[in-house]
């Protein structure tokens, strides 16, 4: 493996870790994940 494609391999693996701790840990653990969650519609009523 060359050094740029090793470069450009941790910085998307650096990328991914970040995104999916940035996921995991965003809502805090002492507030329950239900309650933070704003109730949206799926899809507007056409009826």
């Amino acid at each position: 493996m060359n050094p740029p494609t090793l470069i450009a391999l941790l910085t998307l693996v650096l990328a991914l870790v970040s995104i999916t701790a940035a996921a995991i840990w965003w809502p805090h653990p002492s507030a329950p994940a239900e309650e933070v969650e704003e109730p949206m519609p799926a899809e507007p009523p056409s009826r």
